[in-house]
């Protein structure tokens, strides 16, 4: 078991263990895993869409399970902890954390290095401008925007790796929608080299300033959920209404076998 996920840094939700620090903790362990090149640490989040898909996809499953540091991305994932008594003390979504960590390295004695894997070649010209404005000493070591495939084979991810090691680069943003993401990371990392993958989503869209971002005041209220859904709804209507139908039953499963649980041990 990774530190991160050990059970005074963590709380059991759906069968996963979610991080539980503050965005500063999470920060410093992020920084120390770049620093070790012995080992590939990923990182992925964890919302109400993703909890679903787990569910009927074991390899998917398999990927949030294995992953060093998986974080609630979701409002609806801090809920659900809440009732079941395994309350997550806050949401750490993947824009805020990568937007956070590039920051951070730039703070740093020494000059780091990231790549990007995913979104169009246009979005990544205009995400490589951002990050350059977020962290001045960042280089960017490299980019690729995949041809689009359903799904990526381990031969896809090999020739991915070679690609992205070649670059040295210390910070590999992953940034292909959940499941590909996940699936990607979790097929390419026995042969990457790279110290430290994040699967971040919506992130590049959002520091790239392709797609509006709720405002702040929104995401406190726990409603940036909602502000996608009217900003994007035919192609979130699905994610959020019909996922959240099965995410709240889900959540009234756990729940109800939490408290079965409690009360056998009382």
């Amino acid at each position: 078991m990774h530190d991160a996920q050990s059970s005074d840094r963590s709380r059991e939700v759906f069968g996963f263990s979610v991080y539980d620090q503050p965005l500063e903790r999470l920060i410093e362990g992020l920084c120390d895993a770049i620093e070790d090149r012995s080992r590939t640490t990923v990182f992925a989040t964890l919302n109400q869409r993703c909890a679903t898909l787990a569910r009927s996809s074991l390899a998917y499953r398999v990927a949030l399970l294995n992953a060093d540091y998986l974080v609630a991305d979701g409002v609806g994932v801090i809920w659900a902890s809440a009732l079941a008594g395994k309350s997550i003390s806050q949401r750490l979504p993947g824009p805020d954390v990568s937007v956070e960590l590039l920051a951070s390295l730039s703070r740093r004695d020494r000059r780091y290095s990231c790549y990007f894997l995913g979104a169009t070649e246009e979005t990544l010209e205009l995400l490589e401008s951002a990050v350059r404005r977020i962290s001045p000493n960042m280089e960017v070591a490299g980019s690729h925007s995949p041809p689009f495939r359903p799904q990526f084979s381990v031969e896809d991810c090999r020739e991915d790796a070679k690609r992205i090691n070649a670059s040295g680069a210390d910070l590999l943003l992953v940034g292909l929608g959940a499941p590909k993401q996940e699936l990607w990371a979790e097929r390419a990392r026995p042969f990457l080299t790279t110290p430290l993958v994040m699967s971040v989503g919506a992130a590049f869209d959002f520091i790239a300033g392709t797609k509006p971002r709720a405002p702040l005041w929104v995401r406190q209220l726990g409603l940036e959920w909602a502000h996608r859904l009217v900003s994007e709804p035919r192609r979130m209507w699905q994610r959020y209404l019909v996922h959240g139908l099965e995410f709240a039953l889900m959540t009234m499963s756990e729940t109800v076998a939490e408290r079965g649980r409690s009360l056998a041990t009382s």
